[in-house]
């Protein structure tokens, strides 16, 4: 029998996260609004949540008997909103990532079979991206919305971008045993579409191993666009529509293409040392909240970025509470 390991996300490591997507505006986690109730949600006592990766407590806000097609009393589910024009911008129902509407960035050292982590530049392969969830008046998640940029590639390795629905990518990955909860209860549908037009439809997508980027050579710039369609808003259920996304939920693996089932996993997901280098604990991948300015070539990160090294100290041995030089590391 295969023994799987799941990595649980705690209070703090959501400390971590609310600070990372805020710190750049200045604004301490401590200070951060928690909630943005969805158009025409109900009132917060009615019922309550659990982040939306679970059931209400209360059946008031799964919809059933208590509200029909409009969001009025009767037979029915809550009406599902339309997609916004827009799905980046702030407003009722929305909660984003970076909250501020620009990007946030993912960077990579690409040789994953390197013990010291290759030159330690980063800028091997680094993505910008936006998340965006979208819930109904119910607070019921409905959608949700990636884009995702190749900013900059430099190594001469050609990748593949994936996203992990289901927190499991053992399937795909020989040396990623550590799973993560699932982005959300239920099924879905998605569709991608690429920089080039095409597009393609997943049924079921929350098991699928979905394709970002297909490639990294010749691509910098391109964006590719996602839409997750849940079948089932009324098992992930807020009590209130929160502001911010919670990134961990989303898996973004790079391949490089020369290492058959090999995958590079981000730090803040999954902390294991097989996503840290022998030794130095440097990771091969993480998360930053802004669009992220990588070293040069052959620069060690810590020469552009001098506080990065507590950051790393960090990632091998989580204190509380955070430091501000910790989490405000790439200013």
């Amino acid at each position: 029998m295969k023994t799987k390991n799941i990595v649980t996300i705690s209070a703090s490591s959501l400390v971590l996260m609310f600070a990372f997507q805020n710190c750049h505006n200045s604004v301490k986690y401590s200070e951060i609004p928690s909630t943005n109730g969805a158009l025409g949600a109900p009132d917060e006592s009615e019922g309550s949540g659990d982040g939306g990766n679970g059931v209400s407590g209360d059946n008031s806000a799964l919809g059933g008997d208590q509200l029909g097609e409009s969001g009025q009393e009767g037979s029915g589910s809550p009406e599902i909103p339309l997609i916004p024009e827009n799905p980046f911008d702030p407003g009722p129902g929305i909660s984003l990532l970076p909250i501020d509407g620009e990007w946030a960035s993912i960077a990579y050292e690409d040789n994953i079979l390197d013990a010291s982590a290759g030159d330690r530049d980063y800028n091997d392969a680094v993505f910008n991206y936006k998340i965006s969830e979208q819930y109904n008046s119910a607070n019921q998640l409905v959608r949700i919305f990636f884009e995702v940029r190749l900013r900059e590639k430099i190594s001469s390795n050609d990748h593949v971008l994936h996203l992990k629905l289901d927190g499991d990518a053992s399937a795909q990955f020989d040396n990623i045993k550590q799973q993560s909860a699932p982005a959300f209860n239920g099924s879905a549908d998605a569709k991608i579409t690429y920089s080039d037009g095409s597009e393609t439809e997943i049924v079921d997508a929350k098991s699928k191993d979905l394709i970002v980027f297909k490639s990294t050579s010749n691509t910098k710039g391109e964006i590719s666009k996602i839409t997750i369609e849940l079948k089932n808003p009324e098992l992930n259920v807020n009590s209130a529509v929160e502001k911010y996304v919670n990134f961990l939920k989303y898996r973004f693996i790079l391949q490089n293409k020369g290492q058959s089932r090999t995958g590079i996993d981000i730090a803040e997901v999954n902390p294991s040392q097989e996503m840290l280098s022998n030794g130095n604990g440097y990771p091969f991948g993480f998360m930053i909240p802004t669009d992220w300015q990588p070293p040069a070539e052959h620069q060690l990160i810590d020469d552009k970025y001098p506080s990065f090294h507590k950051y790393r100290e960090w990632l091998n041995a989580p204190t509380y509470p955070i430091a501000d030089d910790i989490f405000k590391w790439y200013l």
